[in-house]
């Protein structure tokens, strides 16, 4: 056990037994409702700062693989191979961008009803 709250990782079991014993006392249960009180700002402003985060990278992902975006970027890697068939920089451009789309199609999710 002193190894366990020493590298400050506690059993379940442990856990309940504090709970239990500060819980017996007045001011055990006044430190536990204190402590609840000033760690929730703290949790919420994690959670908060984590839903930002989320909702940054949906964002960007929701750009990314717009249907009318990439019918663009099709349409010009097309024009690109259609201008330039012996121009195999050019060529090797469209083939990455291809490859680049195809990655962005295969995240989006397909919704069956």
């Amino acid at each position: 056990m002193a190894g366990a709250i020493e590298s400050g990782l506690l059993s379940e079991r442990e856990f309940d037994a504090l709970i239990r014993a500060l819980s017996a006392t007045v001011k055990g249960r006044a430190f536990l409702r204190e402590h609840s009180e000033r760690s929730r700002p703290e949790e919420t402003r994690n959670l908060l700062e984590a839903v930002r985060q989320v909702e940054a990278n949906l964002s960007v992902v929701r750009e990314n693989l717009l249907p009318a975006k990439l019918a663009e970027d099709l349409k010009r890697i097309a024009a690109d191979f259609e201008n330039a068939p012996d121009n195999y920089d050019q060529r090797e451009q469209a083939i990455s961008d291809l490859r680049g789309i195809a990655d962005d199609l295969m995240r989006i999710e397909v919704k069956s009803d």
